[in-house]
């Protein structure tokens, strides 16, 4: 099998944001901290596998996507650009009825931005740009006798818009629910490969769906 190794990652970043808004709007922050703090981890098995763990990843030197205006139904696909998904991505591709665009695991879904946008109530808003991924782990690899395997859980943490509406009342609402992602695949090659045989479970499961409440 290929050997073992051992590389662990930590990450510090800060951030100054400067912004021009709407006096009136009490979330307006014209000088805006921020501050982020993670690791990178990667845990060669031995066999051919790899584990992947990431705890608070952070993908601001990634590529940012094009910008859009989607007034359709159908959701807008994204090529994959962050690091953690794209390694060993191809193990967790499988397309639907030959359409490259239609596959049955699709990881940009993991950390995206917030599907329900809130309602202002005739006053502001703060609406969070992305949900935060707070871990993920993969499992992945092929062995010596042709087996692929791929296995991977993420988890991305709830995102509350904060809203005080026309009457000058403070509350928020739920943007996107706490939510795992869990993916498992298998193929194996046969007939040195000129074959395979393979299949995959992917599941997805929200909590806390319909919180809200008063600041």
């Amino acid at each position: 099998g290929s050997r073992r190794g051992r590389e662990i990652v930590p990450y510090v970043s800060s951030s100054v944001t400067r912004a021009v808004g709407d006096r009136a709007n009490p979330f307006v922050q014209r000088t805006a901290l921020g501050s982020a703090a993670g690791l990178d981890a990667k845990l060669g098995l031995g066999r051919g596998l790899t584990l992947d763990l990431t705890v608070h990843p952070d993908f601001g030197q990634v590529e940012a996507d094009p910008s859009e205006v989607n007034i359709s139904g159908v959701e807008t696909t994204f090529q994959e650009r962050r690091p953690f998904f794209v390694e060993n991505g191809g193990l967790f591709s499988l397309s639907i009825d030959e359409s490259p665009d239609e596959v049955l695991f699709y990881p940009r879904r993991i950390g995206r931005a917030p599907g329900i946008i809130a309602d202002s109530s005739g006053g502001f808003a703060r609406q969070p740009g992305l949900t935060t991924i707070l871990g993920a782990a993969k499992l992945s690899g092929k062995t010596a006798g042709g087996l692929s395997l791929g296995a991977m859980e993420a988890v991305s943490g709830a995102a509350y818009a904060d809203v005080r509406d026309s009457l000058g009342r403070d509350f928020r609402t739920l943007g996107e629910p706490t939510t795992s992602y869990r993916v498992v695949c298998a193929q194996q090659d046969r007939l040195a490969g000129k074959t395979a045989i393979g299949g995959k479970l992917t599941a997805v499961k929200q909590f806390n769906v319909g919180s809200t409440g008063s600041k």
